[in-house]
């Protein structure tokens, strides 16, 4: 509950910030929408650590076990890190042992969550012109068939961390000093989730530290080997501006929401209708013709599950199937195995960024192959 009350008004924040800054004309204008963003950006952050660390000591953490290529998540995470480097003039270097696996099983979601903790921390503690690296190195596994071992390291020249601190770093609400906290800010969540994270997916971590040389962080965990034809078995995302205009039907009960939304659909073109609740969103879905439907998941009246499983329903006499994207502010773990599960084919959690809708509009566009938005095959596209 308490993740989705907060998530929902933050998804309005930041989908405002996000509109104001691709819209406005004026640079004073556009430099204070920016700063805004910024802000809202990091309390984003901040909650997501609040909500994480709850749901940890809650025990409902559940990781994922699916195929992912390691290579990609790491390269993925120092790419995003990499603007925050140069602004300081940091050098970054990934190395990726050749004989780390195309594909693991595991939660991709998770390591990444990691790693782009333990950069961002080795960013923020490293003066101008340092450097940040990150290796991943293949570890001899007890049985080869059974799991793969990694061995992760992300080493800095920053301030150091002395023999002392080591020992708190790791604990909740935990800086290295209080002079720390107020120079670099931070609630001190980080790296406890970190390890509490690792510790999940079978792994520890460890610190090794010199004042004013520079810190380097290592965890090992293990993944299973996952067969690499799996992977050709993901259909490759369309380019979100090659998507042709849709008829989407929004079904979203916050008016926030609701006009933001709209606005950034009907910018690339889409036509947008809006329910108010479930129980309009399968009214509407009888009466008209719709390429694709995003799905709020908390709704009054008949909520987003339930006017998923009346679509599908009236769906399989005709042989039709509309691609549903679910919308959620809940984020919790399993979320999104369970709402595929209900029929949905699509999955957005809130506060949602332009370039995650997009995406995942593309990626719906790529699953149903040219008849979406071919405009004679609406509301009866062959379910694959």
């Amino acid at each position: 509950t308490m993740s989705h009350e907060i998530r929902n008004p933050l998804n309005g924040i930041v989908a405002s910030l996000e509109i104001l800054s691709k819209s406005s004309d004026l640079q004073r204008e556009k430099e204070y929408v920016d700063l805004a963003k910024v802000s809202a950006e990091h309390l984003w952050g901040l909650i997501t650590d609040v909500l994480d660390l709850s749901k940890i000591e809650a025990g409902q953490i559940k990781l994922e076990k699916v195929p992912f290529s390691v290579q990609q998540e790491v390269y993925e995470s120092v790419k995003i890190c990499r603007a925050q480097a140069d602004l300081k003039g940091i050098c970054m270097t990934v190395d990726v042992d050749d004989g780390v696996a195309p594909l693991v099983e595991g939660d991709a979601f998770r390591l990444r969550q990691v790693l782009l903790n333990l950069l961002g921390n080795a960013i923020k503690f490293t003066p101008t012109e340092g450097r940040v690296s990150l290796s991943v190195e293949l570890l001899e596994a007890p049985s080869s068939d059974e799991e793969v071992v990694l061995k992760f390291r992300v080493s800095d020249s920053g301030i150091g961390i002395s023999e002392e601190q080591k020992r708190v770093i790791f604990q909740e609400y935990q800086q290295a000093t209080g002079s720390i906290a107020g120079e670099f800010g931070g609630t001190g969540l980080g790296l406890s989730i970190a390890a509490k994270l690792i510790e999940l997916m079978g792994g520890e971590i460890s610190v090794e530290s010199e004042m004013n040389v520079g810190t380097t962080f290592c965890f090992v965990v293990n993944f299973l080997p996952a067969e690499s034809k799996r992977e050709s078995s993901v259909p490759a995302a369309s380019r979100p501006e090659d998507v042709p205009q849709l008829s989407i039907l929004l079904a979203e009960d916050n008016r926030v929401n609701q006009r933001l939304m709209q606005s950034v659909l009907e910018r690339r073109g889409h036509q947008v209708t809006i329910a108010e609740n479930g129980e309009e969103a399968v009214s509407r879905f009888e009466r008209e013709e719709f390429d694709l439907i995003f799905m709020d998941v908390r709704m009054p009246v008949l909520c987003g599950m339930e006017a998923t499983a009346r679509i599908r329903a009236k769906e399989k006499p005709r042989g039709t199937h509309v691609p549903i994207v679910a919308l959620t502010a809940q984020a919790l773990p399993g979320d999104r195995e369970k709402l595929l599960r209900e029929g949905m084919d699509g999955y957005l959690s809130k506060p949602v960024r332009q370039s995650d809708l997009f995406q995942a509009i593309a990626q719906v566009v790529k699953n149903q192959g040219e008849t979406l938005g071919g405009g004679n095959v609406r509301h009866g596209l062959k379910s694959s």
